[in-house]
């Protein structure tokens, strides 16, 4: 089985090699935000390993730390967690993983909604090849659910649906209707589950509420949540995240294959990230607001330009852009923009083999800088 490699990460490679070699680049690709750790969560990682917390803990993660994340589910998402409900993973994108490597098996049926997280069809294939993976695009041009096309897509081989809100990468968020919808979808077909990707779940810039699909109890024992700390307290590079499932046959196989993969979490890292759940919760409240001047700055570069068109910014860190009335693909407009503008931006069809005339813009960076590269974007546009 051949697995590509994560082309956002192989344009952050060449994003590197253009600033290795003295070039000026704003970054509005990737989706890490320009801010460091802040540092009460550095100083409790520090702290740990100064106590030489350095040793195994339990593989499905610290007693302390799945309790407090079970509380903030409680709180937060209105999800009736228990600790022994909890796996702590080396990153959300492994919790994914875990998920999938639990669930899956030969000739099962998953849908992947499209635009999607670069490495969603990877992780699917490496869980298990023999699966069957049928592709449901979201409805142009607000990306909303199709939800005809996703009933449609559904039989009784079905065993997973892919779910991410705030949605990476058109910056869109799920509606009650929607919600309702999946609600019943899932009391229709018994053996569907719903693998909820919410890692950017406090990331939200608009009005709409996020909603989480496990908070219902009549499916909730076939909704895995997935979460982790990368976005809302800027911990990328510490690698922690999270699976939350109430099926005690799924944590208990997802915790067996954490022995033999990874063994456990750092612990130090651990520490951080209790530390994160206990802290001033304002260190992205504040963000947030940042980020909201920037929404504003992108509504202004999208009601003057006549040749792009964009989704709308509701929550995560992105948006989508279409660019077909410039005639080029996503993968022309990236190169040129970075070569002939400094500006990185990430080709859509990344997100899928479609969206070749789209590309994918972030919000993550100086709101000095993410306004400089809007103004470089247009003023390329209108060269071409």
């Amino acid at each position: 089985m051949q697995i590509a490699p994560s082309k956002t990460l192989e344009f952050h490679a060449k994003i590197s090699e253009f600033v290795r070699s003295g070039r000026k680049i704003i970054s509005l690709g990737l989706g890490e935000a320009e801010c460091g750790t802040p540092r009460h969560i550095v100083d409790a990682g520090i702290k740990a390993l100064n106590e030489g917390r350095t040793k195994y803990s339990s593989s499905a993660g610290l007693l302390e730390l799945r309790e407090k994340i079970a509380e903030k589910l409680f709180n937060d998402n209105n999800i009736d967690a228990k600790s022994n409900e909890i796996v702590v993973t080396p990153g959300a994108k492994n919790a994914l993983y875990l998920s999938c490597l639990s669930l899956l098996n030969d000739g099962d049926e998953v849908v992947l909604i499209r635009p999607c997280y670069v490495s969603n069809y990877p992780i699917v294939k490496l869980a298990n090849s023999n699966t069957v993976i049928k592709e449901v695009d979201l409805i142009k041009p607000e990306f909303e659910l199709d939800l005809d096309a996703i009933e449609k897509s559904i039989n009784s081989r079905t065993k997973l649906l892919f779910l991410n809100t705030p949605h990476n990468p058109t910056g869109k968020m799920i509606r009650q209707y929607e919600f309702d919808f999946l609600v019943d979808l899932l009391q229709k077909y018994p053996k569907l589950h719903i693998l909820s990707d919410e890692v950017y779940e406090r990331i939200i810039t608009g009005s709409c509420k996020h909603l989480s699909l496990a908070s219902n109890q009549n499916i909730s024992e076939r909704v895995i949540t997935v979460n982790g700390f990368s976005k809302a307290y800027f911990m990328t590079g510490w690698r922690v995240g999270y699976l939350h499932s109430k099926s005690k046959y799924l944590i208990s196989k997802a915790v067996k294959i954490q022995q033999h993969i990874n063994t456990n979490t750092a612990v130090f890292v651990q520490m951080a990230a209790l530390a994160a759940l206990n802290g001033d919760q304002n260190v992205y409240l504040n963000y947030i607001e940042q980020l909201k001047e920037r929404k504003m700055i992108y509504e202004d570069f999208l009601n003057t330009n006549n040749y792009l068109t964009g989704s709308s910014y509701e929550g995560g860190y992105f948006t989508f852009i279409d660019i077909s009335k410039t005639r080029l693909d996503g993968d022309e407009f990236a190169t040129r923009l970075l070569e002939e503008k400094g500006v990185a931006v990430v080709p859509g069809v990344v997100f899928g083999e479609k969206y070749t005339d789209f590309f994918r813009l972030s919000f993550v960076n100086t709101t000095e800088l993410f306004e400089d590269g809007l103004y470089r974007i247009s003023n390329f546009v209108k060269e071409l």
